[in-house]
């Protein structure tokens, strides 16, 4: 369901706390370390012109939010190859969307002419995400508050613990180590993007806490015909393994439908490298961070992936 409710008034960030995340940002090392050293405040409006020069909703309780807001960008390599992937007019589909990162980023990427669909079960960041795209006038981006499964149903949702900075963990079923449970409609995505009138996917982010497998499943179609055309895919290996499934269960069943895979170097000095990079530098540099995927994938706890379908041109 798309809910539509009042966007709370926030203030801009005092003076001081600009300054200093602007400072951070222009340090030619240390900015990780930088930016923890700004103190939990209640959120506040923040400007980001990494995101086409959007307005979020800052909690520097918050991980993600606390490094947009410092270093102007989150997970580098992503946010790399959604640019290099995304394009005025695309279809983008953003499923685990928090509150909505990598959502505006593609509403600035895709433009009016563009549509963005952006899926967020858990009814607190879907409250941070609604009020987002309601505030900058997104009118192209709809978010809804559903889980991506493999069926129609409704699900328990086990939510992320409030004290903690990771505010991503939420998930179908399972305890979330202390949050609170809600009740979520869960969609299949195939009956989702025929009900939204969505014939081709540019690109879908999904990152899903364990439900890779049912996810996928749900649009098991799309896959098949190549109408979603790239994958940005966050696997989830222990929780994967909590439902009985695994890895290789995803990889196999993208590589059996013709996709090609790599996985991307999430090394914590690679990483630093791609954040420390202009957009140009970036682009030269993604074939020294992509791995193309034969079989399976190495466990590093989160593996990050990417997944072309047959027929689309490797963009680097």
């Amino acid at each position: 369901m798309s809910v539509s409710s009042p966007v709370r008034a926030l203030d801009p960030p005092p003076r001081w706390m600009q300054w200093s995340a602007a400072l951070i940002r222009r340090l030619p090392m240390g900015r990780y370390r930088a930016m923890h050293l700004l103190p939990a405040r209640a959120p506040f409006l923040a400007h980001a012109r990494e995101l086409g020069g959007v307005s979020f909703a800052c909690d520097l309780r918050d991980q993600i939010a606390r490094e947009v807001f410092a270093t102007g960008g989150y997970e580098p390599q992503e946010s790399a190859l959604a640019r290099l992937l995304l394009h005025e007019g695309d279809t983008f589909v953003d499923v685990g969307a928090n509150w909505g990162y990598f959502t505006l980023m593609a509403a600035s990427m895709v433009g009016v002419r563009g549509r963005v669909l952006a899926l967020e079960p858990d009814p607190r960041m879907f409250r941070e995400l609604s009020e987002n795209v309601q505030r900058n006038g997104l009118a192209w981006v709809t978010a809804m508050q559903l889980a991506a499964t493999a069926t129609d149903d409704s699900f328990t949702l086990a939510g992320y613990d409030e004290s903690a900075s990771n505010r991503g963990t939420s998930v179908v079923g399972d305890s979330a180590g202390g949050g609170p449970s809600f009740r979520v409609e869960g969609r299949a995505l195939e009956g989702l993007l025929a009900e939204r009138d969505v014939g081709r996917v540019s690109l879908l982010k999904m990152d899903v806490e364990g439900g890779e497998l049912d996810a996928l499943s749900g649009m098991s179609a799309s896959i098949a015909d190549a109408r979603c055309r790239a994958i940005l895919l966050e696997l989830h290996p222990r929780a994967l393994a909590s439902r009985g499934q695994a890895m290789r269960d995803v990889v196999a069943m993208l590589l059996g439908a013709g996709y090609r895979g790599w996985s991307i170097d999430h090394e914590p000095e690679v990483t630093r490298a791609v954040a420390y990079q202009g957009a140009a530098q970036q682009r030269a540099h993604v074939a020294t961070w992509m791995h193309p995927v034969t079989s399976d994938l190495r466990d590093d706890g989160w593996p990050h992936t990417l997944w072309l379908a047959p027929g689309v041109e490797v963009p680097w």
